[in-house]
């Protein structure tokens, strides 16, 4: 538990999961790292997590893939980590199980994500940006935009299978084909949204009568007003409502 990685680049690592690393059992600390173009023929390109509860702050997590789930990051079985000042940006998953581009939490996951951005991931089946099956995360000033799923479902966030996600100070916008979907099948699923931005308002949700999405005060529905989305540039300008309505 007294671990700590800090400082560094993690490159060019492949392995079947957790090309970059492979955390097991593990509190380490995780400061100040680029996790980059790393590969996993499973899952968890960048990082795979497994009952592990580190903590991160200040990584970048890019340009990673994993043919399988979580190009980014990969959660699974009682992962909890908090991630703090995190980039998770053109990761992808990739094959008939690729879902989770930017990240995958599975089997009772629940991480923290406080000041994530999280675009321009791609998954070639649901959840673009975020995949969630069985877990309970939490974004609170987290922006999740340019995702993509290639077969149409969840381009910003898929959620599955008795999960419970919670969004606060929270942006999900720009993503294809839709912002955030719930799967049609197996246990329902519930969506908490509070003084969050979400593209198309409460409505634009897909639930496919199989989620309940609990629309808390002050959410809202504009546009962000990125600085330069064509140039990867999410931070917000001064004029938009998501920092002074």
């Amino acid at each position: 538990n007294t671990t700590l990685l800090s400082g560094f680049t993690l490159k060019n690592g492949a392995g079947v999961n957790g090309g970059g690393l492979y955390l097991f059992n593990s509190e380490t600390i995780l400061s100040d790292l680029l996790i980059t173009e790393n590969s996993a023929s499973t899952n968890g390109a960048g990082i795979y997590f497994d009952s592990s509860n580190p903590s991160l702050e200040n990584v970048i997590i890019s340009g990673n893939s994993a043919t399988g789930g979580g190009g980014g990051i990969y959660f699974r079985y009682f992962s909890s980590p908090s991630l703090e000042n995190i980039s998770i940006i053109n990761n992808s998953a990739t094959g008939n199980s690729g879902r989770g581009g930017g990240l995958r939490c599975t089997t009772n996951s629940d991480p923290t994500l406080v000041n994530v951005l999280i675009s321009d991931n791609t998954a070639t089946q649901e959840g673009g940006g975020v995949f969630c099956y069985n877990s309970d995360p939490s974004f609170v000033n987290v922006t999740i935009t340019g995702n993509l799923s290639s077969i149409a479902d969840g381009g910003g966030m898929f959620i599955k299978s008795n999960s419970g996600v919670s969004l606060l100070n929270t942006i999900i916008s720009g993503n294809e084909s839709n912002e955030i979907e719930f799967s049609s099948v197996d246990d329902s699923s519930t969506i908490t949204i509070s003084y969050s931005n979400i593209a198309g308002g409460q409505d634009s949700i897909i639930t496919n009568d199989n989620g309940t999405v609990i629309w808390g005060d002050g959410s809202i529905d504009v546009d962000p007003m990125f600085v330069d989305t064509a140039n990867g540039n999410y931070h917000l300008l001064a004029s938009s409502q998501c920092i002074n309505g």
